[in-house]
């Protein structure tokens, strides 16, 4: 059906709209049905980009507080400024505490630290119980004789006690001997070469060349020995009784590393049974010895 410009399907105009005027009189009114829609026609272009609209403001974000909450709840982030000026609070749970692990193994030992500066002395303790009495040491070498003191005054005479029965005709008590070094020994034993020995037949003190050593029959014998010991290095020379392979300790006389000293000794030994008396030395390329003595007194 056709429809004017009012939209209607009769014209008001019609008889003045020269349009109308010319359809409703040179055609008749037509009705009809509508036909079927035309297909779809193509796209029309792109329009021009629109011009750019006014900027916006700029934002900005910021980090508030942040809380551990307890475990099993949830995580939270909450804005607590403005849309555009955030300041973000955050709320994390904290974790749950886990298993204990299995032990590991133990590591190496390392290295000693350095020693701790020594601390401060501490309080004095008790005095514990006294010990037992040790067992009595060796007889120590005889030392020399004191000053004689001065006469005290003469006491009075006292009465003549009764005569005592005759004693026995006693023997002689003391046998002596002297063995002397005729050079120096270096590197060696001195050897004891020159002997003097009283009474001449005596031989309670025998010396054998052969070992440099002398035989001693049983009996109480002081022993004084000695000699001059020289040392050109750090060596330090001494001197010492040995009796049947057994070096008397205290009988040690110790000389100078780098030096010379007279080393001289007493000492008193009781024999049990024969035995070898040696002098012993300490034996270097750099230590020498002279004026080496042994002499014996035989006591009881």
């Amino acid at each position: 059906m056709c429809r004017f410009h009012d939209g209607q399907d009769d014209c008001e105009r019609r008889n003045s709209c020269r349009c109308c005027y010319r359809v409703f009189n040179q055609f008749p009114i037509i009705t009809s049905t509508q036909g079927p829609r035309g297909i779809t026609g193509p796209t029309g272009p792109i329009g021009p980009t629109g011009p750019t609209g006014p900027g916006g403001g700029f934002g900005t974000v910021i980090v508030g507080t942040t809380t551990t909450s307890e475990p099993g709840t949830p995580a939270n982030v909450q804005n607590v400024g403005t849309p555009t000026d955030l300041i973000l609070n955050f709320s994390i749970p904290r974790g749950a505490t886990g298993s204990t692990g299995a032990t590991g193994p133990i590591g190496a030992t390392g290295s000693i630290g350095p020693t701790g500066p020594t601390g401060g002395t501490g309080e004095v303790g008790p005095t514990g119980p006294t010990g037992s009495t040790g067992a009595t040491g060796v007889t120590g070498v005889t030392g020399p004789t004191g000053a004689t003191g001065e006469i005290g005054p003469t006491g009075p005479t006292g009465s003549t006690g009764p005569t005592g029965a005759t004693g026995p005709t006693g023997s002689v008590a003391t046998t002596s001997a002297l063995f002397q070094s005729e050079a120096s020994a270096t590197d060696v034993d001195p050897v004891l070469a020159t002997t003097t020995v009283y009474p001449a037949a005596e031989t309670d003190i025998v010396l054998d060349t052969a070992t440099n050593s002398i035989t001693l029959q049983p009996g109480v014998y002081q022993i004084t020995y000695g000699g001059r010991a020289t040392s050109t290095s750090a060596i330090v020379p001494t001197i010492s009784l040995n009796i049947d392979s057994t070096t008397l300790t205290p009988s040690t006389r110790t000389g100078l590393a780098n030096g010379t000293l007279d080393l001289n000794g007493v000492y008193i030994y009781e024999v049990l049974a024969e035995s070898t008396l040696i002098l012993e030395t300490t034996n270097d390329a750099t230590i020498t010895y002279d004026d080496v003595y042994v002499a014996l007194n035989r006591l009881a």
